[in-house]
């Protein structure tokens, strides 16, 4: 349902014969060639739980580091893989190496000569963006924060909501400060 094609890139499989997680599409998570867990999505993207089996901390995996090159100066920071599959299908990130994508967070950006990051999740995880962006801003020179349009997930944006919300970044200072306002007038 989200337009996954990109089977040559990432390495999928179906589950058929587990009676919890069946009819699943498993992507196999893997970092420096080794495989790290697997993560999976209903095949018609129900509400079904998603499937998360990982052999280490999925939290500190960075999907999509094996993509970082040389001269990528900017890194796009995304919650989901379905997340960066489309925001790098939408940007043509494949074709050009200054700038590059990557789901959840991860300390092996460091090792990386990355200079802009951009936080780009959906709008109702603050307390994630939050922490991202204060330990973020402690290590990069620039970290800015967009969000995709009002209810909608980076994974299912097309690409003018993309380029819009581009142009909407904030700093993670104007970003607080905007969030507050508006919990305050609620």
């Amino acid at each position: 349902g989200r337009g996954f094609t990109d089977f040559d890139k990432y390495k999928v499989g179906i589950t058929r014969l587990d009676k919890q997680f069946r009819d699943r599409v498993i992507f196999l998570i893997e970092e420096e060639g080794e495989c790290k867990g697997f993560l999976g999505r209903g095949i018609n993207d129900d509400v079904k739980p998603k499937y998360r089996n990982s052999k280490s901390d999925f939290a500190k995996l960075l999907g999509g580091v094996e993509e970082i090159e040389e001269d990528t100066n900017t890194l796009i920071l995304v919650e989901g893989l379905l997340d960066k599959i489309n925001v790098d299908k939408l940007l043509s990130l494949d074709k050009q190496s200054e700038t590059k994508c990557c789901c959840t967070f991860g300390a092996k950006m460091k090792m990386f000569n990355i200079k802009n990051i951009i936080l780009f999740y959906e709008g109702d995880v603050i307390g994630i963006i939050q922490n991202y962006a204060f330990k973020l801003t402690q290590e990069f020179d620039r970290v800015t924060i967009i969000l995709p349009p009002e209810g909608k997930d980076p994974g299912d944006i097309n690409v003018e909501e993309i380029r819009e919300s581009l142009k909407k970044r904030y700093s993670s200072m104007d970003f607080f400060r905007k969030k507050l306002n508006i919990i305050k007038l609620k």
